[in-house]
């Protein structure tokens, strides 16, 4: 299983300040991201898209509790996020590291079977040039 989804995080105050706007916009409808600069449009399909009004747990239904759920059916599962500087990787990577442990361990303490154990193992790192 393979997705691309794109989130469009908002903007913090100091961007607004500085009087910077959004440079992407997002069309839930089409799953598709239009980025526009210098009166270029481009335009990017996607599998999922989350505006700037989605909240992570929305994000995380959506994308990655689907993979939390495989890893009962005994697949490996990985997140990978990718983007510029200060894009909110880490915001949204840390967030949903937590939202997904706390899914999988709460199935996991569902499972009423003592010949049942199980075994969890997770990495995370990031990845700076």
């Amino acid at each position: 299983m393979f997705a691309i989804v794109a989130r469009v995080r908002p903007l913090v105050r100091a961007e607004i300040e500085k009087g910077w706007r959004v440079s992407a916009e997002i069309d839930e409808d089409r799953n598709v991201v239009i980025l526009r600069k210098s009166g270029m449009r481009k335009t990017f399909k996607c599998d999922h898209v989350h505006g700037q009004d989605s909240a992570t747990k929305s994000v995380f239904n959506a994308n990655v509790a689907p993979l939390c759920d495989k890893t009962f059916d005994g697949y490996n599962t990985a997140v990978l996020l990718h983007g510029q500087t200060g894009a909110g990787k880490s915001y949204t990577g840390h967030a949903l590291v937590n939202e997904a442990f706390r899914l999988i361990f709460a199935k996991i303490g569902a499972i009423q079977n003592p010949k049942i154990r199980h075994f969890v193992s997770a990495s995370y790192f990031e990845i700076y040039n």
